[in-house]
């Protein structure tokens, strides 16, 4: 089962990342970049047995059951004078925006106090509005964070790390026996008056809750595997094993058996997945028929019932549905039993998949569960009806080829009066008029879009930055058609005299940035930055 190691920065996480290197190996372990969406990272990288990042949540992200999800959690106030710390030290070994930023504050009083937005968002409720997007949309949302933290199949503290990693162990059945590193430590050490130290903690009052959560759910487990621990070891003496040969228990029995949990108001009593005449063995492309049995103990509207086909040796989702998203609206009475019946066309690869299901209110079931269940049945898929394919899903494609790159194409631009611009200043807005002056449409929304950009050239014309940010066309514009676009130009890097060459470009296919196109230079001066 992969483990994806939520990394929150300045909490221990690049010493625990060492000891998952150290347990998987350097090759099984995938680092993705800091701001990666987790969705995106996750499903790039299921060959790797860990996934370690610094990611971005979209709301509602979720957790997928196949995984293991671990964090670590640093009282939030020691987190944040850290950060101050170490990006004022300037131990990152870059210069960042947030790094020239903070090196600019000369106390820890100023940073807190800096509405600045590359700084805001470190100091004030960070955990917080972090683990509430796994579950929900409303920033800062302390019981979705509480919630969140409750599904991490792991909850460390950089305050108990050597605890933490024993705790790793056991959860993941692996065995660490090197030194325990520290990692990526922080030289400054600055002073901190009290004054600054309530003031923080006013603007973290969440985090300060949150932690209290995740230390008392850190406790509970450790104190849960002390308890399997030492019953294992005495039914060893009782056994006469020698407490030498004792080994380290299996996977905990939460992690690898069929789960069932819920309020059971509402039980799937049975279920199974079969063709409908009762094979449980099919071709791929067949029809299948899903067939669970509920038995009811209270009246209920607005009931969802669902299931999930899982590749049963990787677990890898398959296929999921609902009533709900099916527009089947289902109610129940106490005392009732009801049998649900999904028909579908088995559009899989070869293999032997899991039925889990599930009954609950809403669109998933953690919103409102009565139960789930996992494990109810396992279908084979074998053979295939039509033509062969490969992978976990047959999904019939057709296949067809165009040529994106675009013929006899220039362009006219029309650029109303510049700003002023500062060195290294972001967001200057340009407004230009685009006309079409070729013979085809420029077309927008493809996946080689057509964007409007710019180069900064020396004043004697050789270039300067090349790559500018991009600004696509809202709508495709037909030959002979204009319109009037706002770009954004980021300012030369330094001050001084420059050319500002606007173009139009094709993504990943080429600049269309000389004359001939229809490229424009114009003369600007760069003042120096505030």
């Amino acid at each position: 089962m992969q483990v994806v190691f939520d990394h929150i920065p300045k909490t221990g996480g690049q010493s625990f990342a060492t000891v998952i290197r150290t347990v998987y190996g350097n090759e099984n372990v995938k680092n993705v970049r800091a701001g990666e969406d987790i969705g995106r990272a996750l499903f790039q990288n299921t060959k790797y047995k860990a996934v370690i990042g610094h990611f971005f949540l979209k709301p509602d992200i979720g957790f997928a059951d196949q995984r293991q999800y671990i964090t670590i959690f640093r009282h939030p106030i020691d987190r944040i004078v850290s950060i101050f710390n170490f990006y004022s030290s300037g131990d990152l070994g870059v210069e960042d925006a947030a790094t020239i930023k903070v090196k600019t504050l000369t106390s820890f009083d100023e940073f807190i106090e800096n509405d600045d937005p590359l700084i805001g968002p470190m100091i004030s409720n960070f955990y917080t509005r972090h683990y509430a997007a796994y579950l929900s949309n409303k920033i800062a949302d302390i019981t979705a964070a509480k919630a969140a933290l409750d599904h991490f199949d792991m909850v460390g503290l950089l305050e108990q790390f050597s605890k933490t990693v024993d705790l790793f162990c056991y959860k993941t059945a692996t065995t660490f026996d090197g030194d325990l590193p520290h990692v990526n430590v922080s030289s400054a050490r600055h002073h901190i008056s009290p004054e600054a130290l309530a003031k923080v903690e006013k603007m973290n009052e969440a985090d300060l809750e949150l932690w209290v959560h995740a230390k008392n759910r850190f406790e509970k487990d450790y104190r849960a595997m002390m308890r399997s621990l030492l019953a294992m070891k005495a039914n060893a003496v009782a056994s006469g094993t020698e407490i030498n040969d004792f080994q380290a228990p299996p996977l905990p029995a939460e992690i690898i058996a069929p789960r069932s949990f819920g309020s059971e108001e509402i039980m799937i009593m049975t279920g199974f997945v079969q063709s409908p005449d009762g094979e449980r063995k099919v071709k791929s492309g067949e029809m299948a028929e899903v067939r669970l049995l509920l038995c009811s103990k209270i009246n209920a509207e607005n009931v969802t019932v669902g299931f999930t086909l899982y590749e049963a040796e990787t677990l890898t989702m398959a296929f999921g549905s609902n009533s709900l998203l099916l527009d089947q609206k289902i109610s129940c009475k106490a005392g009732c039993f009801y049998e649900v019946r999904f028909l579908l066309k088995l559009n899989l690869g070869q293999g032997f998949y899991r039925l889990d299901a599930a009954v609950h209110t809403g669109s998933d079931h953690r919103t409102n569960c009565y139960h789930w269940r996992e494990g109810l049945d396992t279908l084979q898929v074998s053979g295939y009806v039509g033509s062969y394919s490969e992978g976990i899903a047959k999904l019939e494609p057709t296949v067809s080829i165009a040529d994106t790159l675009l013929q006899e194409y220039s362009y006219g631009l029309k650029v109303e009066p510049l700003p002023d611009f500062k060195a290294q200043e972001a967001n200057n807005r340009v407004t230009v008029t685009v006309r079409n002056t070729g013979t085809k449409p420029i077309i927008a929304g493809s996946m080689a879009p057509i964007c409007l950009s710019y180069h900064w050239l020396k004043a004697d014309g050789t270039l300067f930055e090349r790559e500018g940010l991009r600004t696509p066309l809202p709508r495709t514009l037909k030959p002979g058609k204009s319109i009037k676009i706002i770009m954004n130009v980021h300012s030369p890097s330094a001050r001084g005299k420059y050319i500002l060459r606007l173009c139009m470009m094709q993504e990943f296919v080429r600049w269309l940035d000389q004359p001939e196109f229809g490229a424009v230079d114009i003369p600007v001066e760069a003042a120096p930055a505030d």
